[in-house]
């Protein structure tokens, strides 16, 4: 059996199978070619970034404003690229500019001005440590205020950061009152009136609409509005993402390389957070913290709790939308 998850791309409705079987490995090589198959629809996802929304949030009876505050996320994973993105829309951020790794930020600092730049911390070909010494090396007219975005919450992630050169810390998934505090100290003359309750966002981030959910509905609901669309794009690029991360971690190289293993399932764990697959999440953060030291076989009974859970997101969301 297979349930299909509809997405629309240009127009036409693509099935994208998410086998029930997912936890053989034949069945995952097998979903994994159809899974590429179909590309990530950009016209959809720059539709949820839409000019309309933005309008939308601007219109909204809020008491402070941010924009002239100009913002650059730079994280190597989609999903936390969007729900950053949506997090400053909602506090009224419009000049907002994304990248996917320390490099590429590098290259736009020394071509824009920014004020603000949201760094995740572990990313390929240069993380958010090295990225951020390099910026405060550069002579800039603005030296912009860094503000580092973690799943790690690790005592002393806050030293190392700061000595980066970062101004600030923040762990993912991010919390709307820590953000919220963390502008307000950086960016207090144009907001002496920002008043946290006018945050149209839950900011207790409950862990779940009720036991044995497999995702948080209330909590993606902060970032869809309940929007149906904004939802489904939201859902295609995790589950296509995801699926690459779990494929890799349950490859014979990964499984051998603890270093490789890890960092992926670092970065399961927090796209995971953000979408608010809390158990899925939970698996990911066993994974990268309890098993650096672990056995081979211990990492492939791992990884088939990660798939299993995965599966069940999948099937949950399928449900959610009619689809069976």
């Amino acid at each position: 059996m297979r349930a299909a998850f509809k997405v629309v791309l240009d127009k036409k409705q693509v099935a994208v199978l998410v086998p029930t079987t997912i936890l053989a490995q034949q069945h995952l090589v097998t979903f994994c070619e159809r899974f590429r198959s179909y590309p990530i629809n950009i016209s959809m996802v720059n539709r949820f970034r839409s000019s309309r929304e933005q309008k939308q949030i601007l219109e909204e009876d809020q008491a402070y404003r941010f924009d002239n505050v100009r913002v650059l996320v730079v994280d190597d994973h989609p999903i936390n690229s969007m729900f950053a993105e949506k997090f400053l829309q909602k506090l009224g951020f419009i000049h907002i500019e994304s990248v996917a790794d320390g490099i590429e930020a590098l290259e736009v600092v020394q071509q824009k001005e920014y004020d603000l730049i949201l760094m995740d911390c572990q990313m390929p070909e240069m993380d958010g440590y090295e990225a951020s010494t390099r910026i405060r090396s550069f002579d800039l007219t603005n030296q912009p205020v860094i503000v580092a975005m973690t799943a790690n919450a690790m005592v002393g992630d806050r030293d190392k950061c700061l000595e980066a050169g970062m101004d600030d810390y923040i762990s993912k998934p991010i919390n709307p009152d820590k953000l919220c505090a963390i502008l307000k100290k950086w960016f207090r003359e144009e907001n002496d009136m920002m008043q946290q309750d006018s945050l149209r966002i839950d900011s207790k981030a409950p862990n779940g609409k009720e036991v044995g959910d497999p995702v948080d509905m209330k909590h993606l609901d902060m970032f869809t509005d309940g929007d149906i669309e904004q939802e489904r794009v939201i859902i295609d690029l995790f589950v296509k993402s995801s699926y690459e991360t779990i494929v890799d971690m349950n490859s014979e190289q990964y499984l051998k390389d603890v270093e490789k293993w890890v960092k992926a399932a670092h970065k399961l764990k927090g796209s995971s957070a953000n979408l608010g697959a809390n158990a899925l999440s939970k698996l990911c953060e066993t994974a990268e913290r309890d098993l650096i030291e672990a056995s081979y076989d211990e990492r492939k009974v791992a990884i088939q709790k990660i798939v299993k859970a995965y599966e069940q997101v999948c099937t949950f969301l399928c449900s959610r939308h009619g689809i069976g």
